[in-house]
Formats: structure tokens, C-alpha cells, sequence
């Protein structure tokens, strides 16, 4: 009678966590801005293969989940007004380019977003200064986390320079993210840009910049380990701009050791780090790879308490180290599990078999 009250028990709180809607695009919404007026709060809009032609204002807490960012687009912006806090966007590609100035995400004064395995690319030209991703407003104080992106901009006309990041006055967290700029160093580039309270990156990579925060901009301090700053510093002129009191432990660069840097490595001049990465055409999405090369330096070089989950030695440096890798192609865990098959009855010491359906990912 114990097991079976807790097994009814446990149903009864697994029905209550599902009753949200999933709303799906195109086969129920045949766009994304009507599948998010047909939502409520909680519910999640499932997002098939495709190039969706729209900006997405995001005024309700929902969750949106593409079926990849190599299959999922949104040419455009995602714009979260008021009410939107604590959304989630996952497995979705914001390719933006088709105006002078842009952001691939355009966020007010909203608090504590996450963004899971999503792209942001801005390919916008002119007088312009293009984001891959910006806090346009910004609240102070506020979250957003980041899971396994990427930031990738590289536009520069008429000495406007572009950057992957620029925040305005909140507090970012960046676990095994990838900023790149396709164009290399003499694209007058920075990683970061704008201003914030807090940024603390995680097994991250930095890829093509001439900088890494932008001149003049950050003011607070930012934590920066177990991570990778490559083919920057070719022309000698890298500037890594590091607000005063910064952390830069445990990750690797070329040329010199950086200001303030700890337990820092090196990549000799000359030395790939990764398995297929070609300096002279930069980082091409789909082609570079940049797990660390059988023999390289990032192996087994993060913090010697950091332990790699997934084959337990000493954690990476870089995309593919840490608690939660980099994920190519943005898969995400999509659609969920959409039904169980419980046995009406089990005896103490029994296994419980449930049977999914659909496609279920790694968890977070």
C-alpha cells in the first residue's frame, strides 16, 4: 500500500508539472507571433525546421524551443517587453543582417532570461555598430544566463567596429559559449561591450577579436575561466581592456601572459590548439572544430578541482570542457517527453519501466 501511495503520489505531481500548454509552429501556429498570442504563462512553443521571417515580441513567460540553431531561424529579433521574465529561449538561431544598425536580441527592462544552445549573428553592414546580442535598456541587477551559444558578428564599414555582446547594466553568466568573428582581427572587434555589474564566463571561447572588452566600456570587474582566447593576437596589437579587478584564471592565449592573469597557458606562436581550425579563413561555422587536438594544451588544464562529468578527469579548457559541453548544431531536448506508459500496478523492489516518446537530449 506504501509503494503504491507513492507511486500515485508521484503521478499526481507529474500531472500537475505538464498541464502547460506546448504550442507547436507551423503545424497548430503557422507563425510564432501567433502561437505567442495563443499562450499563456508557462506554456512552451515548440518551434519545427525552418526560417520564420518575424520580429517575436515576447510579453509572456514562455519558453521557446527551436528544433536546432542549424534548423530553427528567426530573421530577425527576439524583443522581450515587460512580463517576459524568467522566459527561456533555446535552440533557435537569430540571424540578423537585413538593416544598416541591429541586434540579433533586443531586451528591455526585463530580469532573469535564459537562452539554451542559441545563435546570434549579426551580419548587419554601414555606419553601424552591430550586436550579435544586446541589452538595449538594461536593469540593474539583472540575470541573464547563457548555456552553449554562440555570439558571432563581424561586420565593419567606415570604422564601426562590431561586438559579440553588449550589455547595459545587469549581470551576465556564460557557461561553454563561443564568440567569433568570422572576419578576423582587422574587423576592429570586441567580445564585450557596453556596461554591466557582473560577467562571469565559464569554458568559453574567444575567437578573431582585435579586443576583448570594448575601450572605455565595463567598469566593473569580470571573472573569466577555463577558457580560450585564440587567433587574436597575430598582428600584435590584441588589447584585452580587463576592468580593474578582473579574474583571468586558468585559460589560454597567445603572445603574453594577460594583466592580472593566473595559472595561465600560453598557445606557443605557430600552435593550433584545436583539432581543425584555419587562422587564415577564421572561424567558419560547420567547419571549424574546436575540440582541444590529440596532444594539445587545454587538455586536462582547467582548475584541478574541476572535474569533466562526462569522462571524469580534470576539466578542459575551453568549449568541450566544464559540467554541460558545447553542443554542435544547438540540439536541444526537444519535444519533450510527450507520453508515459506506467503499469497500473508494481511490487516493492520491482524496476518501473516508462516509455518515452519523442526525442530526449542531454539534461541540464
Amino acid at each position: 500500500m506504501k509503494t503504491m501511495m507513492i507511486l500515485f503520489v508521484a503521478l499526481f505531481c507529474c500531472s500537475a508539472m505538464v498541464s502547460a500548454a506546448i504550442l507547436q509552429v507551423p503545424s497548430q501556429y503557422v507563425t510564432i507571433i501567433a502561437a505567442h498570442a495563443a499562450a499563456a504563462n508557462g506554456d512552451t512553443i515548440l518551434v519545427g525546421p525552418g526560417t520564420f521571417m518575424q520580429r517575436v515580441d515576447v510579453s509572456k513567460r514562455i519558453t521557446l524551443i527551436g528544433a536546432g540553431y542549424d534548423l530553427t531561424t528567426i530573421t530577425s529579433y527576439l524583443a522581450f517587453a515587460t512580463g517576459s521574465a524568467r522566459s527561456v529561449s533555446e535552440g533557435i538561431r537569430l540571424q540578423f543582417g537585413a538593416h544598416v544598425s541591429g541586434v540579433g536580441a533586443l531586451i528591455g527592462e526585463v530580469d532573469s532570461l535564459v537562452f539554451r544552445r542559441c545563435f546570434f549573428n549579426n551580419t548587419a553592414t554601414g555606419n553601424s555598430n552591430p550586436y550579435a546580442f544586446s541589452r538595449n535598456v538594461g536593469t540593474g541587477g539583472g540575470r541573464l544566463f547563457f548555456d552553449g551559444c554562440i555570439f558571432m558578428t563581424g561586420a565593419n564599414n567606415n570604422g564601426w567596429g562590431s561586438t559579440g555582446l553588449h550589455l547595459g547594466g545587469e549581470n551576465a553568466i556564460l557557461r561553454n559559449c563561443l564568440f567569433a568573428d568570422p572576419n578576423g582581427t582587422g574587423d576592429n572587434s570586441a567580445a564585450l561591450g557596453g556596461f554591466w555589474n557582473s560577467i562571469t564566463t565559464g569554458n568559453c571561447c574567444f575567437l578573431g577579436f582585435s579586443e576583448f572588452v570594448y575601450p572605455g566600456q565595463g567598469g566593473s570587474p569580470i571573472i573569466v575561466h577555463n577558457s580560450t582566447v585564440f587567433d587574436s593576437s597575430a598582428d600584435a596589437v590584441f588589447v584585452w581592456n580587463l576592468p580593474p579587478g578582473s579574474t583571468l584564471d586558468y585559460c589560454a592565449s597567445e603572445g603574453g601572459v594577460p594583466p592580472g592573469a593566473t595559472n595561465h597557458i600560453t598557445i606557443g606562436a605557430g600552435v593550433n590548439p584545436f583539432v581543425n581550425y584555419n587562422r587564415a579563413n577564421n572561424y567558419q561555422h560547420g567547419v571549424s572544430d574546436l575540440h582541444p587536438a590529440p596532444g594539445s594544451l587545454l587538455i586536462d588544464a582547467g582548475h584541478p578541482g574541476a572535474i569533466d562529468i562526462l569522462d571524469g578527469t580534470r576539466m578542459d579548457i575551453g568549449l568541450y570542457g566544464g559540467f554541460a559541453h558545447f553542443m554542435d548544431g544547438g540540439i536541444p531536448n526537444y519535444p519533450y517527453v510527450e507520453s508515459l506508459t506506467i503499469p497500473p500496478m508494481i511490487i516493492s523492489g520491482q524496476d518501473l519501466q516508462i516509455n518515452a516518446v519523442g526525442r530526449i537530449g542531454r539534461g541540464y
